[in-house]
């Protein structure tokens, strides 16, 4: 199975920075090095200055939300002698467009590097700029690190790393789950609300988005949902 195209974010507020001004030169650049490969493009439009200026009038109070996805796998594998044990170390983050190629490999110990800083960095001057209420969401705020072959998966490091990154540049951050609770799911260290709590008492982050809902109306998790808002009622 061969490589045929690759996917990568396009994010408006680097196009026009300034309104009716376009500036295509980073993305030619990215383009050209993509089709010289001989591979396609499936560009993916992050068109957030299109939300804040669509967003006016009556809901020019209403925060618009951004999100990062945590994509954790092949993250860690990194040891201090300067060896992967995971030959393509942060492929993964890299492949789906959210840091560059000139990446941090040992982000236990660096944080998580460069792409979210340089992401991060751009909610807020498009935040400052336009005076716009932007809410960042980061995924997987549920999971635990699991740095082991295959996934080498470092979710725990992530979120907490974008959250310190958001924290720095002023931003309002909110946290979402990645996978659904399950009749495992419980407070327990590393389980799945445990994982949750521990980031919104420990880290910046301000809030949480539940997805699969669903899954938290059934009378086990149910309980442990309003657990978690109890837990958190007063702030």
């Amino acid at each position: 199975m061969g490589v045929l195209a690759v996917s990568t974010d396009v994010w408006w507020g680097l196009v026009e920075k300034d309104k009716d001004s376009y500036d295509w030169t980073y993305y030619d650049k990215l383009f050209q090095y993509i089709t010289d490969a001989g591979l396609k493009i499936h560009p993916i439009m992050s068109m957030l200055t299109l939300a804040i200026n669509a967003f006016d009038e009556q809901f020019d109070e209403v925060p618009i939300g951004i999100k990062i996805p945590g994509v954790h796998w092949t993250a860690g594998g990194y040891d201090q002698a300067n060896n992967f044990a995971n030959k393509m170390p942060r492929s993964a983050e890299v492949c789906a467009g959210i840091i560059s190629s000139n990446f941090t490999p040992d982000i236990a110990a660096n944080g998580c590097g460069p792409g979210y800083t340089s992401s991060i960095q751009m909610i807020a001057n498009l935040e400052s700029s336009t005076s716009a209420d932007v809410d960042l969401y980061f995924t997987c705020i549920d999971m635990a690190n699991n740095d082991v072959a295959p996934a080498y998966s470092m979710a725990s490091v992530l979120v907490f790393g974008v959250g310190t990154q958001a924290h720095a540049k002023g931003l309002t951050l909110k946290g979402e789950n990645a996978l659904a609770p399950n009749s495992g799911s419980n407070w327990n260290k590393n389980n799945f609300w445990w994982n949750i709590n521990n980031v919104i008492s420990c880290s910046w982050y301000d809030g949480v988005n539940v997805l699969r809902i669903f899954n938290v109306v059934d009378s086990t998790q149910k309980t442990n949902y309003q657990k978690l808002i109890n837990e958190h009622a007063d702030n």
